[in-house]
């Protein structure tokens, strides 16, 4: 009897893709992937304190550092993003903020 090859099976190209796909998550990060939970009658993403993640501000996105969860119920949390050249900004941002990339 033969086996039947499977998609699950290594292909040709495999590696490369792998490795494609680490040189991405390297430049760009990673997807923030927040834990979801129901908030006040709504599904939510929440995060813990060293998840990096991707905030959207009025002059565009930044990608900051939970350094702490300010308020567990309004799901707000206060972030850091490290300025170029050194020094740190803080803000205090609400969750809808967070960018799913």
């Amino acid at each position: 009897m033969t086996s039947i090859p499977s998609i699950l099976d290594p292909h040709p190209g495999d590696a490369e893709a792998l490795a494609a796909s680490a040189a991405l998550r390297e430049l760009y990060g990673s997807p923030t992937q927040g834990e979801h939970r129901w908030r006040g009658g709504r599904l939510v993403s929440t995060y813990a304190v060293g998840d990096s993640v991707n905030v959207a501000f009025a002059d565009g996105h930044r990608r900051c550092v939970i350094v702490e969860v300010l308020d567990e119920e309004s799901n707000t949390y206060h972030v850091v993003h490290h300025v170029t050249g050194g020094g740190r900004e803080h803000y205090a941002v609400e969750g809808d903020a967070i960018a799913p990339f």
